[in-house]
């Protein structure tokens, strides 16, 4: 929309035929198992393919995805591979099965359970199950431990070095050096890694922990929740305060659960369900126990206990504003609220700098909120309730 007299056209996505060589069926670090069709390579935007998501049983019986199919196959937002259309007339005679999810995971081969569209492996001690959540802890957006990959991980837990997170912190040179290609400069650089990432944010570490239906927003809205509902102690170390949160957790109820913003009452059980569970506590306790050490991100500290004027409310964010998106971003879910990217009549306000002037055209953001009746938020005003 800016400049106005001018106005961008999209090129049709690129995509391309291939067959569908095999179906596979993955298992996720939360246990969901997910089909997986294996292509005869095809390249579309200059990209080679070879592997496509499948979803999930409806969306195969939606598209009558079969094994053998000629397809179409293109990249959603210009990245993730799928299957855009099957070629039925061009499927042999006799036509092969409908393809069904097992009933069991193939990983441990225990019974999976429905629930919905989706199909869980329940087993928490499924070999693959347990090598995702492993690789998942030490991701960059976790407990970011930068030189402990995926192919390490996944030999360290081949050869029973590493079965949870505790391990990681109990690893020493000397069994490191036990595995083909770990020389002493690479295992040093390994073991200092981990003992960097033994200081993490508070949300990073519940994010590391891999909570069904805890993403990196919920795991911080779950640390301001909780920061807040502590005493005020302006004596405490952040990484007490951080204890006292994971304190809480453990023991709340799911009501409790459920007023956290974005937290329904899915999530509220996986939440209380895990910290119910005297292994998962005990595994918390260890990995604090060999000095790993959360704390509350400063930002936190920025706004008054039990100050959050915001509590459950939605923002659009429009224009230029006196600080960068990130930290307006950041204070919002700091007092309470939410910012979302496009107005819905579930919005609260829209936030600008001023109020046009009569000479000033309105933005598209500006005439969809006049037009559903959302109030806007100016930064005077915005600011002097983030400093009360």
């Amino acid at each position: 929309r800016a400049p106005r007299f001018i106005r961008a056209y999209k090129f049709e996505p690129e995509r391309n035929k291939t067959y569908i060589k095999d179906i596979k069926v993955q298992v996720g670090r939360t246990g969901v198992l997910t089909p997986v069709a294996y292509l005869k390579p095809v390249s579309v935007g200059g990209v080679t393919i070879q592997h496509a998501t499948l979803h999930n049983q409806a969306e195969i019986n939606k598209k009558d995805i079969r094994l053998g199919d000629l397809v179409e196959v293109g990249r959603a937002g210009d990245v993730i591979p799928e299957v855009t259309k099957v070629y039925v007339s061009h499927r042999k005679s006799p036509p092969p099965a409908p393809f069904k999810m097992p009933k069991n995971c193939p990983a441990c081969l225990l019974p999976a359970k429905v629930y919905g569209d989706l199909v869980f492996c329940e087993n928490r001690f499924c070999p693959v199950m347990t090598l995702q959540s492993l690789i998942h802890f030490c991701s960059k957006k976790a407990m970011n431990i930068e030189f402990l990959g995926q192919k390490l991980l996944s030999k360290l837990f081949e050869k029973k070095l590493v079965q949870k997170f505790s391990d990681i912190y109990q690893l020493t040179e000397q069994k490191l050096l036990k595995l083909e290609g770990v020389k002493e400069k690479s295992s040093k650089r390994v073991l200092l890694s981990i003992e960097k990432s033994k200081k993490a944010h508070l949300p990073a570490f519940i994010f590391a922990l891999g909570l069904r239906h805890i993403g990196e927003q919920n795991a911080k809205n779950l640390s301001q929740f909780f920061f807040h509902k502590l005493p005020k102690n302006s004596k405490a170390k952040p990484s007490e305060v951080a204890k006292n949160i994971l304190t809480l957790l453990s023991q709340t109820t799911e009501e409790e659960l459920k007023k956290v913003p974005d937290i329904g009452d899915i999530s509220a059980h996986s939440i209380w369900a895990n910290f119910g569970e005297p292994e998962f506590k005990k595994e918390v306790k260890t990995l604090l126990d060999l000095g790993v050490e959360p704390f509350i991100p400063k930002l936190f500290y920025e706004t008054k206990k039990q100050y959050q004027p915001f509590l459950g409310k939605s923002f659009v964010i429009t224009g230029t504003l006196p600080l960068a998106r990130a930290k307006v971003k950041d204070l919002i879910s700091a007092l309470g609220g939410k910012t979302v990217n496009a107005i819905s009549q579930k919005t609260d306000f829209l936030l600008c700098e001023k109020k046009l002037d009569s000479n000033q055209k309105a933005g598209q953001k500006a005439k969809v909120a006049k037009a559903l009746n959302i109030p806007f938020m100016y930064w005077d005003e915005f600011s002097k309730k983030a400093k009360k």
